[in-house]
């Protein structure tokens, strides 16, 4: 995750339990892989056992059935086909891997990937969750070009990244090209912080993918503002 910007006033007006609800399921889920043992890589019953107890502990006074939604989420990733090679296929990995990255205009990039794996063949390999069940790549890949240029910078060796959408039924990595230029929207998304203004994405759009803090952006008056546009 890259490091939010502050959002304006009309954006916390909106939706404000609803996102803290939304992120507090995100930070389990997070939190859910970052502490799954690695030997209930590829075992259901292990891991769903393991993540359930894990859940009531990290957040007992979470909705039972926002729980839930993560721990599903996290079996998921823990049963997939990715998962279950991983040990064979790496000497070391990392999991919440923090890193500064200094960009081409000068900006210091702050943000903690979420899977960071060295391969036997010397490569390294970037997995970032997303909570979300609709695999559209495009609108993450500034964030997975700046989390693949602070590996290669790094450790200077063959870097790829992917997503993995654990709101699918069968998730397993959706791998990002690497000719994406980060330097282009990293200077738009510093202008909007100076500015303080962060453009919004139409509703009919979040709820396409399936975004889970749509109220948090939209009332249920811009939805329809926003929505009559498109008609």
């Amino acid at each position: 995750r890259l490091a939010e910007p502050a959002l304006g006033k009309s954006h916390r007006e909106h939706g404000t339990e609803h996102r803290a609800s939304s992120v507090k399921e995100g930070i389990l889920l997070h939190s859910l892989l970052e502490q799954l043992p690695l030997e209930f890589l590829g075992s259901e019953d292990a891991a769903r056992v393991a993540l359930a107890s894990t859940a009531l502990r990290l957040a007992p006074s979470l909705d039972e059935s926002e729980r839930e939604r993560a721990v599903a989420g996290a079996v998921r990733f823990a049963t997939s086909a990715y998962a279950g090679t991983i040990q064979e296929r790496a000497v070391w990995f990392e999991r919440e891997w923090p890193f500064v990255l200094s960009s081409p205009s000068g900006a210091l990039i702050r943000g903690t990937l979420d899977w960071l794996v060295e391969l036997k063949d010397g490569s390294f390999e970037i997995i970032d969750y997303k909570s979300a069940e609709t695999p559209e790549i495009d609108r993450y890949a500034f964030q997975i070009a700046v989390y693949r240029a602070a590996v290669a910078h790094q450790f200077q060796r063959p870097v790829r990244a992917g997503l993995m959408f654990l709101g699918a039924e069968h998730p397993e990595p959706k791998w990002v090209s690497d000719a994406v230029d980060f330097a282009t929207p990293l200077g738009r998304l510093v202008t909007c912080r100076r500015k303080g203004e962060f453009p919004l994405s139409p509703p009919a759009h979040c709820r396409a993918i399936g975004c889970g803090d749509l109220s948090f952006c939209h009332s249920e008056e811009s939805q329809s503002r926003f929505d009559s546009l498109t008609e």
